[in-house]
């Protein structure tokens, strides 16, 4: 039972952390548009950033399989980082 209770938890944290993340890109995108500027990656894309970040929170939120997700979310990483 505490398996459990530690899994709700552990997802329910991880969902948050990717909620707040998009919540902060649209209360204050400037420092975000900014940081992009920097590595010469175009501020459009800071929206799916944000659609990213609001749905992969979400998703995982509903209990479902995280794998892939975390997948697609690697990938965007290292798309942006590359």
């Amino acid at each position: 039972m505490s398996a459990t209770i530690v899994t709700i938890a552990g997802r329910s944290l991880l969902a948050l952390l990717f909620i707040l993340a998009g919540a902060a890109k649209i209360a204050g995108p400037q420092p975000f548009l900014d940081h992009m500027a920097e590595h010469h990656i175009p501020g459009l894309l800071l929206p799916l950033v944000i659609l990213l970040e609001l749905g992969a929170g979400v998703v995982i939120a509903a209990h479902a399989s995280v794998a892939p997700k975390a997948a697609d979310i690697g990938s965007v990483t290292a798309a942006a980082n590359g």
